[in-house]
This record gives C-alpha cells, structure tokens and sequence, in this order.
C-alpha cells in the first residue's frame, strides 16, 4: 500500500477519535469478528437466493447482490459486490474514504489485514477481514448495502449524505437502525418492491450524471425532475403511514 501523506494520516487519526467518541455514547454493539470470515462461506436459502438473483442477478459488468450472514445479530445482509476488474489499479481513482484503486488491489491480493503486520499501525483498515475474503471467493469489492430486518423488507446499512439531508429536511432520523434492532425479515416481495425502486432511482442517477458530462443540459434537468417526482411520491405514500425507521430512504 502507498505511503499516506502527512494529511491523509492526520485525517485518518481525526476521524478514528470521531468514530471511537461516537462509538462510546451509543450502546455497546456485539462483535462479529470471531466468525466473521468463516460466516462468508453460509449459504442464503435456496428459496430466498433464487428470488434474489431475478432481482441482482450475478454480472461481471456492474455490481451485484452478496448475502452475508451477520451472526452475531442474527440477520442477513445483502452486501453490494462490484466486479474488481472494474477498478482501476491506479492512484489516481478513488473508491471510497481515503482509498484508492491501488490501495484495494494491493490490500487485497495480499494476507487480511488482521494477519498483516503493520495492522496496528493504521487506525483505520478501509477493507476488512470479510471484505478480503469475499474478494478472494468472488473477485469483488463487496460494502454492506441492506440489511433483511423491520417490518418494510429491509432498510439499507448506512445513508448517503445526501439521503441523510434529504430525511433530516423530512423531520426523519439520519440514521438507519443498527443490525440486530429490528425483528428478522424473510426475502419476500416486500424486499423485492424496495430494491427494484432503489435500482431505478440509482439508474436515474446515473442517466442524470451521463446527460450533464454528455452537456445536454435539458435532459439532465428533465431527468432530475422526474427522479424529484418519484422519490416525492415514494415519501407521500409513507407519510399516509407512520413513520416506521425500517423503512428505507427516503
């Protein structure tokens, strides 16, 4: 891995005393850990995984669907597998916090990062032990998106800062539930309905961004507003119900 400037590492060391602060005011959480690696190799329902693969079915050329199961809470998660020879082995692409395609690469074709000898010297590892080992069965860059759990068919794992915006303009939490907070849920159609409606609001997305590097201009903005249009109706259908913080955003 490339050695980090003196700001990376200071940003790095900042948002470890963040995570560790915010870490201590909420309640403890049950670790993974112990089994987190072994966990990979559970198998999804064959009933469930059949539902599954028609909604994300498995692709070298976009990302899919990974369940994992989370023992420690006893739920399933449905982590967001991207095709690794999608990323570029390059410094100059980033993937996520503080990493780049260079930096997955490296980490990834070499021993977990529990097992790495400089693994106390980095506050923060950007892949971990389960996300190694999905690499290593599957050849992907795999985050937790969806968690199986609450009475909708699941919510996501964590919001977007725009998605967080959007729900606090709302007057609705920030945050998803933590994983185990909410009863276990099957993968039934509930969960089928929420992912096929994120699919197309990420699909919208993405048209939007293509129109405006394309510099149709008119488009994109046509497309924005459709894409506006839909997530109000999605927010006036919950409204008639209760806020429920299962439900996915928005």
């Amino acid at each position: 891995m490339r050695e980090r400037s003196a700001q990376e590492n200071y940003v790095l060391a900042v948002r470890a005393a963040q995570l560790a602060a915010k870490r201590a005011r909420e309640p403890k959480r049950v670790s993974n850990l112990a089994n987190g690696v072994a966990d990979v190799a559970i198998p999804f329902p064959a009933d469930w995984l059949v539902k599954l693969r028609e909604v994300s079915p498995i692709s070298s050329e976009t990302s899919w669907l990974l369940p994992y199961y989370y023992r420690a809470a006893e739920r399933w998660v449905l982590y967001d597998a991207l095709p690794a020879h999608l990323i570029p082995d390059s410094d100059d692409v980033a993937i996520g916090n503080l990493i780049t395609g260079a930096d997955f690469h490296k980490i990834v074709k070499g021993p977990r990062p529990s097992e790495r000898e400089d693994h106390k010297d980095v506050a923060v590892w950007p892949i971990s032990d389960v996300q190694h080992e999905m690499y290593r069965l599957h050849r992907v860059y795999a985050r937790p998106f969806w968690v199986l759990q609450g009475e909708q068919g699941g919510h996501q794992v964590a919001y977007t800062p725009q998605q967080a915006a959007y729900l606090v303009s709302m007057g609705k939490p920030d945050r998803p539930p933590t994983i185990g907070s909410l009863p276990p849920c099957p993968f039934d159609n509930r969960v089928i309905r929420q992912l096929q409606t994120l699919n197309r609001l990420h699909e919208m997305e993405n048209s939007i961004e293509r129109l405006r590097k394309s510099g149709s201009r008119e488009w994109a903005d046509a497309e924005q507003a459709k894409m506006e249009r839909e997530i109000r109706w999605r927010n006036a259908r919950s409204s008639k119900r209760r806020w429920n913080p299962s439900r996915t955003w928005p």
